[in-house]
């Protein structure tokens, strides 16, 4: 059994293709990273929690990811899981963004309804597999020029699915997701407070629930636990403000952690390196 539980982002990739079918697969935490994702599901009935949102996936889904989405895969045991992955850095491709074409705006450009989850037809999941097949094969090659026709196969994957997004009905939440009416208020003061850590005496008195009620429902509706998506959302804005040349101390008070050590050493355990190296590495 494969397991993926790193919170932890990808360094030093300008862009990669992987083809992944494991046999059986859990994904016991959720993740994020520095670049963006595009995947693509060959296998179906799976669910997809996004931040506050839970989604059906089923075969020829696509999923777009930028670096600030929480995201983590359901499956069944026992489940074949096959799906193809794309990884990006953003500035791989953004040079090549004009006044009238924006290459990430599927990424970076959403309204409050949009949907992460795009759902293919036979015909445009064909033509979506061969630019995946076509950029993964220069992505391997050594050859002279293989990496100017990666990244234009790259450029052409972003340019079929970014008027496919354009079109893309917008997130409505299924009767499934009924239990999000108490919870949704919660995620969105735990956001409003990244800068100090909440207490689940706090959140319980502040909405009227029984705190245990609360940590069975935001779990059941969302996939994680309480502490873990505060803790991550919490990691996610320092990574924010590493990225923008904020001072490590700084980073640290703003994110509501206990002192600096209690900040490097937390960093270090969820992203695998130190918000200083973090930090070098921007530059």
């Amino acid at each position: 059994m494969k397991t993926n539980d790193d919170f932890k982002r990808v360094f030093d990739t300008d862009c990669s293709f992987s083809h992944p079918v494991d046999d059986s697969y859990i994904m016991n935490a959720f993740h994020f990273h520095n670049v963006f994702e595009i995947y693509f599901a060959c296998t179906g009935g799976l669910t997809y929690f996004v931040e506050n949102r839970i989604y059906p996936v089923e075969k020829n889904d696509l999923f777009v990811f930028n670096h600030q989405d929480l995201h983590r895969i359901g499956i069944a045991p026992q489940t074949r899981y096959e799906r193809l992955i794309v990884v990006f850095n953003p500035e791989y491709v953004g040079s090549l963004n004009t006044g009238s074409t924006d290459l990430l705006a599927c990424f970076l450009d959403r309204k409050p309804n949009f949907s992460h989850r795009l759902h293919l037809s036979d015909e445009q999941a064909e033509t979506y597999q061969g630019l995946f097949h076509h950029a993964q094969h220069f992505g391997q090659s050594q050859g002279y020029g293989a990496d100017v026709r990666q990244k234009m196969a790259l450029t052409e994957i972003l340019l079929f699915i970014n008027p496919l997004y354009q079109g893309n009905p917008a997130w409505v939440p299924s009767q499934a997701d009924a239990a999000y009416d108490k919870i949704r208020p919660v995620i969105g003061y735990i956001n409003e407070n990244i800068g100090r850590k909440l207490s689940l005496d706090e959140l319980a008195e502040r909405f009227y629930i029984d705190k245990y009620y609360l940590c069975k429902r935001f779990k059941e509706t969302t996939g994680f636990t309480i502490h873990e998506y505060s803790l991550y959302r919490r990691i996610i804005r320092a990574a924010e403000l590493l990225r923008k040349n904020n001072p490590v101390a700084q980073v640290a008070e703003m994110t509501g952690f206990q002192n600096d050590g209690h900040f490097i050493t937390t960093f270090k355990k969820h992203v695998g390196i130190t918000p200083k190296q973090y930090a070098l590495r921007q530059i």
